[in-house]
């Protein structure tokens, strides 16, 4: 394991029991030819053909999560499939795990045929040459603009996104997609493969149903709602996306929590708020000024993962999305239900990341859009009784879905058996 100690200022290399310390300086000499040293050894290692690695963000999510559940039930016995996951992660999924800066880490990444991965992080530094296949599936198909499309992409944005070009396969879940991660990453019309993502086939599983219930009573309400707000902090590779700051769930100026209460105790409603993986110690720090009802329910990422849940799998037992401009909103679509599409940021957005479609983003906001807290609370209570954008998102739903069947993963593995 590779660690690095602030204090004493030497990083420190553990292996086999042995631990050697290395001065900073020296440090910073091995880790500036990293890369080189990488992909010297990946031309060393041989590759074996039934050993799969699968990195996400976070651990054990997403796409990756979704396709890794397909290998594990679909073919147990023909293909090893390991986690690399974050240095500060312990505990294990499935029958092996690894972190990304130890040595069995390394080792594992360099001897593996297959690399599948959901991110643009650290991870993709270990895939340098054409020897592995990379699955590269992303994250979700983006209403924002994207990597190299960014109105003011970093040089570590540009520096990652065209490794993935180079040395990756990508999949989405339409032309419309497809086109639109061509110049986001810079890469080869060729490599793009229109399948469906993996995470959208579990929408369609029964497999938790009987621990949603119980975590959820979704037989004491009327009707369910939830709440996905998107990502708009900056971090270390972005500036941040949204200036405006609101002391409240929405982000709107007007929010009244008391009647919003009243709302949906009167109603009936569950009122279920997920917070951005990124974002949720910023809801934790305020968890006392949130509403405090049986009607509404914050959920966080240990939440499921203590269940055994995914968020995917809640889906189905929702009657009404909400959200900014996450890229669940387009999943969501494919159980063809109401969504309300918070705009109030929508300028800020504009200005600082931009969408796919520049001059003409809401066509693809299949609903109805809110800009106040007032808006927000009449189209909740209007679009649970009055569904008015059916026809609409029946308009636009092959624009974003080509496959409506949760065989995406299946489609992506006959695609990974022909990449050699």
């Amino acid at each position: 394991m590779i660690t690095y100690n602030k204090i004493e200022n030497f990083i420190e290399l553990m292996f086999w029991g042995i631990r050697l310390r290395i001065p900073l300086s020296i440090g910073k000499i091995v880790i500036k030819h990293a890369p080189f040293i990488i992909t010297l050894l990946d031309y060393i290692f041989p590759k074996f053909d039934d050993k799969i690695i699968f990195n996400s963000s976070p651990d054990y999510s997403d796409n990756a999560y979704a396709f890794y559940r397909y290998i594990k039930e679909n073919y147990p016995d023909k293909y090893k499939c390991i986690w690399i996951t974050k240095p500060e992660r312990e505990d294990t999924v499935g029958d092996r795990s690894y972190r990304l800066y130890t040595l069995k880490g390394i080792y594992h990444i360099l001897t593996s045929k297959y690399i599948v991965s959901t991110h643009a992080n650290m991870f993709i530094y270990f895939i340098r040459t054409n020897r592995h296949v990379h699955l590269n599936l992303w994250h979700g198909m983006q209403l924002k603009t994207l990597g190299l499309n960014e109105k003011k992409p970093t040089k570590e944005i540009i520096k990652r996104y065209n490794i993935l070009a180079k040395n990756s396969y990508m999949f989405s879940s339409s032309d419309l997609f497809k086109i639109s991660f061509i110049p986001s990453f810079g890469i080869d019309y060729s490599r793009v493969f229109i399948t469906g993502q993996p995470r959208t086939d579990l929408i369609w599983s029964d497999e938790h149903k009987k621990e949603l219930e119980e975590m959820f009573n979704f037989g004491n309400y009327k009707k369910s709602v939830l709440y996905l707000p998107t990502y708009k902090e900056g971090n270390r590779y972005r500036k941040s996306q949204v200036k405006t700051k609101y002391n409240n769930i929405f982000y709107m100026s007007d929010y009244d929590k008391e009647d919003f209460i009243n709302t949906i105790e009167r109603e009936n409603i569950l009122f279920i708020m997920k917070p951005h993986p990124f974002e949720e110690l910023m809801y934790k720090d305020i968890i006392e000024t949130l509403p405090k009802s049986k009607n509404f329910k914050i959920v966080f990422k240990e939440d499921f993962e203590r269940n055994d849940l995914n968020l995917y799998e809640l889906l189905k037992y929702i009657d009404l999305l909400i959200s900014d401009f996450s890229s669940v909103t387009i999943d969501y679509l494919i159980l063809n239900r109401p969504i309300i599409y918070l705009n109030n940021l929508s300028k800020e957005y504009l200005e600082n990341r931009g969408f796919v479609l520049e001059d003409n983003y809401e066509y693809i906001m299949p609903g109805a859009k809110a800009k106040s807290y007032k808006e927000l609370i009449s189209e909740i209570c209007n679009e649970l009784k009055d569904d008015k954008y059916l026809n609409v998102r029946n308009s636009v739903m092959t624009l974003m879905h080509k496959y409506r069947d949760n065989k995406s993963c299946e489609r992506i593995y006959e695609v990974m058996k022909e990449l050699k």
